[in-house]
């Protein structure tokens, strides 16, 4: 209800409304990336169980103004989330692997962003306060975990597979200060289901599809000109 009020223009008492921002803005953000359903699966029922952690997330982008409530921009990042080694061997295992190793599931995105904005100044200290959404689309190239795994009965190998896949998703963010340079806070879901083919250690291909959705906390700043 608190979002409504603020993008449809019912200020609050001690803030004025301010019809204008400056036409461009570069963001940089950085962040933790929280799997959602399926990236954060710690069963077996899949042939190759996701088991991501929760992760790095950086961010650049570039936002211009064409209407007090309305911008459009482009945002390229990173994402890592790490591979739980410890939920993949179960303890009773341990007497049986020698040596263990994984890397990390990765994604390098590119995005197209839509911005619904509004903003405010507060009246006493002249201190801007912006709120928007952003919606996003466009692709990213995804890495597989890959995994290696020596136990005395053999090895367990699954090597990294790249995949580029269509990728979106949606964010709530508060930009706040009275300078050019300015401090954001943002809430965000981002989703890619990229299609992996990895090798295991007899050179047998497995084929899956994986959804990679994390929720999204970041802070950063913005530059204005």
């Amino acid at each position: 209800m608190l979002l409504v009020v603020l993008l449809t223009g019912l200020t609050p008492v001690a803030f004025a409304q301010q019809d204008t921002l400056s036409r461009h803005r570069i963001i940089l953000k950085i962040g933790r990336a929280f799997p959602h359903g399926e990236f954060k699966r710690t069963d077996f029922k899949d042939a190759y169980p996701s088991l991501a952690q929760d992760g790095l997330l950086f961010g650049a982008g570039y936002i211009r103004s064409l209407h007090p409530f309305l911008a459009v921009g482009a945002t390229a990042g990173w994402r890592r989330n790490a591979f739980n080694l410890d939920d993949f061997i179960w303890p009773n295992d341990t007497l049986l692997v020698r040596e263990k190793r994984a890397t990390a599931w990765h994604s390098v995105f590119t995005l197209a962003d839509v911005y619904l904005q509004k903003s405010y100044t507060e009246q006493k200290t002249h201190n801007e306060v912006t709120v928007y959404l952003r919606g996003s689309v466009g692709t990213a190239r995804n890495t597989s975990a890959a995994l290696h795994i020596r136990t005395i009965y053999g090895d367990i190998n699954f090597a990294e597979s790249h995949k580029v896949a269509l990728t979106y998703g949606g964010t709530l963010g508060v930009q706040t200060g009275y300078t050019r340079f300015r401090f954001i806070l943002e809430l965000g879901y981002l989703t890619t289901r990229p299609s992996f083919a990895v090798k295991d250690a007899r050179g047998k291909t497995l084929r899956f599809r994986q959804v990679m959705g994390t929720w999204d906390l970041s802070a950063g700043m913005t530059y204005s000109f």
